[in-house]
């Protein structure tokens, strides 16, 4: 009994000993290179580039395709979309032809200025000159006038003179009545042409001032018309100016498509 017992207890720890001896053993550390490390990291949220590009168009065009996906990688050259320009180069010739009109319009100006300003020139000095002459009586019709105004009156003079001698020859028997006759006659008509040259100085200064009222109203007419062209002239060129500066911010985006290599974008 005693050895049985015995028996057991050494069959017992000998198994306790074997399973304690057979158990699996903790493995040891193992160092991983960095490289190898693999961190898998989710999250929601929104992943923004850390340089960004902003694309501008210094010229209103509108976008008819755009060639690059969202997110394709692109390198310097490609093209990234493309403009309809039909629009853009429509409004460059409508400010080519707009120029040219203005630049039409403001040579008329300056041609009609300049006729308009030589008209008004003669009718001044016209003016200056026979108002001159008018009011200092050196007008070649008043001078002759006034010559014959002084022949006449020196010839009824002389006729009223040979009149009165008539007169006195008569009362004293020496002439005829028929004679004496002849004579008032002939300071009658003497008379007449001093009345008449006389009415016709006076015609003539009336149509003279008349002229001159004439000329002096063609001045003023044409000297309005001068400042007109004139205004229409400043308005013209400063129309003008302001379509040549138009013109050139259109040249200038025109001419920084092709610094740009732009057209290779454009239809």
């Amino acid at each position: 009994m005693n050895k049985l017992i015995t028996l057991l207890l050494t069959l017992t720890i000998s198994g306790l000993i074997m399973v304690g001896c057979s158990g699996k053993e903790e493995p040891a550390d193992e160092v991983i290179g960095a490289e190898e490390i693999i961190k898998v990291t989710e999250a929601f949220g929104k992943v923004e580039p850390l340089v960004k590009e902003n694309i501008i168009l210094e010229f209103p065009a509108r976008v008819t395709e755009i060639v690059a996906n969202n997110g394709q990688k692109v390198i310097k050259g490609d093209v990234l979309f493309t403009l309809d320009m039909d629009q853009y180069m429509h409004d460059l010739e409508d400010k080519l032809q707009s120029l040219a009109i203005k630049e039409l319009e403001l040579a008329n100006a300056s041609t009609s200025l300049e006729a308009e300003l030589t008209e008004y020139q003669r009718l001044e000095s016209k003016y200056n000159d026979l108002k001159s002459k008018y009011d200092n009586g050196s007008s070649e019709h008043l001078i002759q006038l006034r010559n014959t105004i002084a022949t006449n009156q020196s010839a009824w003079e002389n006729a009223q003179a040979e009149l009165e001698n008539s007169v006195v020859l008569f009362d004293e028997g020496i002439i005829s009545s028929s004679e004496l006759k002849l004579m008032e006659n002939s300071e009658a008509r003497a008379k007449d042409d001093l009345d008449a040259s006389n009415l016709d100085y006076t015609l003539m200064k009336q149509t003279l001032k008349d002229e001159i009222d004439s000329l002096n109203y063609s001045v003023q007419m044409s000297k309005t018309k001068v400042q007109g062209i004139e205004l229409e002239e400043g308005i013209s060129s400063a129309e003008y100016e302001l379509t040549q500066l138009e013109l050139s911010s259109l040249q200038n985006d025109y001419d920084q498509m092709f610094e740009k290599n732009i057209p290779s974008i454009y239809k």
